[in-house]
């Protein structure tokens, strides 16, 4: 099997490469969510926009370009405009997309409930597409928040009928789920994530022996192995997965702005789990733990 050296031009195209199938995949669940209401509404115009604008920025996406473009134009009918355009643009790229591939469909139900949730207002016909995407098969189908998400819709739907407290028990799983909506915070969707436990201080006088690490992501000032060499210099045992024998996940520096572009990954996924189910697991970025070995040449 090929190594190649961290930081090199080649492992930087493939992650780069893997970035952008990510969110190609997160930016058709988006425009999926905002369609789930069979119309555009007034109030889901801004956090549109300020999604495209984000993926412009981060992606250069042409369709993303394309929907700004159509806005600005300030036609009288500009929603019915962008209604046509995101279908076509939907029914465009969801020919290139496996959508057999589950981690694939789990970036697409990502996108596709911040698309939902994007103005904060939760309607009948946004909890029945929701219902039918959460229930379909992708990585996330173990995924409590997911669980969650499947029980609320579906009591909601019983009387088909969204009240105030199913609306607001919708919205917060889904801000569990993708980060907080447009309305609550006036940003995109799109690059919020769960935050790191970074303010959690420690040092190695109180790490105990028994506790246990999990490393994932890329690492940027090391590779990840000379990483799990420090650890295991000082006594600190490593697992390969995350359990609820593990103290702490440690998340690389490049995995971490990576996964602010994207979905988290599969080891991600299930610290968060386990944090949700009231776990004391940490989660912690290289930079924080990196401060433990100055000295021991991994950099400062």
């Amino acid at each position: 099997m090929t190594k190649f050296e961290v930081g090199s031009p080649i492992l930087a195209r493939i992650h780069n490469e893997r970035n952008l199938t990510k969110g190609e995949c997160y930016f058709v669940g988006f425009l999926e969510g905002v369609l789930a209401n069979k119309r555009i509404d007034n109030t889901e115009v801004e956090p549109l926009l300020e999604t495209c604008q984000a993926f412009c920025e981060n992606f250069n996406d042409d369709d993303a370009r394309e929907i700004l473009t159509e806005a600005a134009q300030d036609y009288v009918d500009t929603v019915s405009e962008l209604l046509q355009l995101i279908g076509c643009i939907v029914e465009c790229r969801l020919g290139k997309i496996d959508t057999t591939c589950p981690k694939s469909s789990a970036n697409r139900l990502l996108g596709f409930c911040a698309g939902v949730a994007c103005d904060g207002v939760i309607t009948i016909n946004e909890v029945r597409s929701l219902l039918d995407r959460l229930s379909a098969p992708s990585d996330l189908q173990e995924d409590l928040r997911v669980t969650a998400l499947k029980r609320i819709c579906a009591e909601a739907l019983e009387d088909d009928l969204v009240d105030s407290d199913e609306e607001r028990e919708i919205a917060d799983w889904i801000a569990r789920l993708v980060g907080d909506s447009y309305s609550d915070t006036g940003l995109t969707t799109f690059g919020s994530s769960p935050v790191l436990d970074d303010n959690v201080e420690f040092d190695l006088s109180n790490l105990h022996r028994d506790e246990v690490f999990v490393l994932t992501g890329n690492f940027e000032a090391c590779s990840r192995a000379d990483f799990a060499e420090a650890l295991n210099a000082r006594g600190l045992n490593q697992a390969r997965s995350v359990s609820k024998k593990v103290s702490y996940v440690i998340v690389g520096n490049e995995a971490a702005r990576d996964w602010r572009l994207a979905s988290m990954g599969t080891k991600m996924q299930r610290a968060f789990q386990l944090k949700s189910q009231g776990h004391p697991i940490k989660i912690v970025s290289e930079s924080k733990f990196r401060k433990l070995f100055e000295g021991a040449g991994l950099g400062a």
